[in-house]
């Protein structure tokens, strides 16, 4: 299974706007992006906006997968995807 980290900026909202990127949130957990990201011990909570997706996709089919959840809430959204194995710290651990 690949695993990818996905950004999503949603360009047209204004002073992050709360509404929207809950909306956001909701939609990419729905399609299986995570916000946090796990080691063997324990899960992590992610930066805002950013997502944990594993899975058997491409890099392209990921990106067009998380573009069409944000272009629902912002028609003028990015996304960055990258691959591979992660590394992180200072991430506040969660509870699932």
């Amino acid at each position: 299974m690949a695993k990818f980290t996905v950004r999503v900026v949603l360009h047209k909202i204004k002073n992050l706007d709360h509404d929207s990127y809950t909306k956001l949130h909701v939609a990419m957990e729905a399609a299986n992006f995570k916000r946090y990201i796990e080691s063997e011990d324990a899960a992590y909570q992610l930066p805002p906006a950013e997502y944990n997706y594993i899975g058997s996709k491409s890099r392209e089919e990921v990106r067009e997968e998380a573009s069409a959840i944000a272009t629902k809430i912002d028609v003028d959204s990015g996304v960055l995807v990258t691959e591979g194995v992660r590394v992180w710290s200072g991430l506040k651990k969660v509870d699932l």
